[in-house]
């Protein structure tokens, strides 16, 4: 047998025990997927349980691991603000600040997101009146507009709508 023969053979070889193993692997997804789906039909499927568990202790654990350095960056940024800088340097600690406020909100945002989503916080909508969830919004925002020169206001609303007050107010806040 020459050698291009072997060559030809062996590919051949390692073609079908390629289209075998992809054989073997697509019948045991399809397996696996309609024992999934027989178990969602039960109501015995726990599968994603587990991968909400691990992914809110991901989150829980980034948030933990986060808040110390932003705080020192925060706290940093103060400091140097304290000091005497030229207009350039306080600019740039103003700006530090406010990148890490930012970065704060988003990781925190981020972990409540995940919580809604895993079913750990659970909202209660309730039929109530518009006016004073915007009038709350209004208030706990009115001090940072005012430190930018705005004015915050609303008419009076006699609208009620159905929401959980307490995340409704948080999302119209931010």
């Amino acid at each position: 047998m020459t050698p291009a023969v072997c060559g030809a053979l062996a590919l051949a070889a390692l073609g079908v025990g390629f289209g075998l193993a992809q054989w073997l692997y697509t019948r045991r997804l399809l397996a696996r997927l309609d024992r999934m789906l027989a178990g969602a039909v039960d109501g015995s499927f726990r599968e994603l349980e587990g991968k909400r568990a691990a992914i809110q202790t991901l989150i829980s654990d980034i948030s933990h691991q986060t808040k110390t350095p932003i705080a020192n960056i925060l706290l940093y940024a103060s400091l140097l603000a304290e000091g005497e800088l030229s207009p350039e340097q306080a600019a740039q600690a103003a700006t530090l600040s406010r990148q890490a406020e930012k970065l704060s909100f988003l990781i925190q945002a981020l972990v409540k997101a995940s919580r809604l989503e895993t079913g750990i916080i659970t909202t209660v909508p309730e039929p109530q009146p518009v006016g004073p969830l915007l009038e709350g919004a209004l208030a706990q925002a009115r001090p940072q507009a005012e430190a930018k020169g705005l004015t915050l206001a609303a008419e009076p609303c006699g609208a009620a709508a159905r929401f959980d007050r307490k995340w409704t107010a948080e999302a119209l806040f931010n």
